[in-house]
């Protein structure tokens, strides 16, 4: 059954990415912010996620859903190595924000594993 919850929300998370990365294009014409926000947004979720269970157990076949079905769909490397091309394509300027959109990511990832590792202690 696992496989099944990880493949069904693998695709809610693939349809939320596009959603939220062409509502985000629509608001801003810089090149790689949608899928920058999406990561963040994902590595926050993801964060949460694992000090929670750090804390309280999830059951396995739920954070598997979760962390490899949603947020794998969600939050996609291939996408930020077609942003990353585009982007050093302009330069030095596509390479800092490459870099940026990995420092931030890899930061909210670790704020989103402390807070919920706050939040949950007893």
């Amino acid at each position: 059954m696992r496989i099944i919850w990880i493949g069904v929300l693998g695709s809610v998370g693939a349809l939320a990415r596009y959603e939220l990365a062409r509502a985000l294009h629509h608001r801003t014409e810089r090149a790689g912010v949608p899928t920058m926000v999406v990561n963040v947004v994902g590595a926050i979720i993801l964060g949460c996620l694992v000090g929670i269970h750090a804390r309280a157990p999830i059951e396995p076949d739920l954070l598997a859903a979760l962390t490899v079905g949603f947020l794998g769909g969600f939050t996609t490397f291939s996408t930020w190595i077609v942003d990353v091309v585009a982007l050093a394509e302009n330069g030095h300027r596509g390479r800092r924000q490459a870099a940026l959109n990995l420092a931030i990511t890899l930061v909210v990832g670790i704020a989103g594993y402390a807070l919920a590792r706050m939040l949950s202690s007893p």
